[in-house]
């Protein structure tokens, strides 16, 4: 019987030096959409969807630097190529940050003057 090679372990997620980290940088996108919709500091439920925008913005920023480190294809235990297994929990983290966004109601495009495509510059 043949022994089967352990498939590698991806690298650990270690901080970028002179980036900020991903806590920091959710916390700012957070700032930022809360100044600029005005949110009230009195609203559970708002604040609820905020945090937990934050908690997956951060992770959002862990994932794609850990991809962009390793690769979008890692080697699998053949040595062949295949997919990073990353790519997956990053897509699942994006696609709450825009159902976190829906909620908020931030997912609506702000009426325009006319009908069609805007004017360029």
């Amino acid at each position: 019987m043949k022994r089967r090679k352990k498939e590698p372990i991806p690298e650990p997620i270690v901080e970028d030096e002179g980036l900020p980290t991903p806590e920091e940088e959710a916390e700012q996108a957070c700032l930022r959409i809360r100044s600029a919709y005005r949110f009230d500091k009195e609203d559970e439920y708002g604040n609820y969807l905020l945090d937990s925008l934050q908690e997956d913005h951060a992770l959002r920023v862990k994932l794609e630097r850990s991809i962009k480190r390793q690769g979008v294809e890692v080697l699998d235990r053949y040595g062949r190529p295949k997919p990073n297994p990353l790519l997956a929990p990053l897509k699942e983290t994006k696609t709450r940050i825009l159902i976190t966004l829906r909620h908020m109601g931030l997912d609506l495009e702000p009426l325009r003057d006319g009908p069609g495509r805007p004017g360029g510059g």
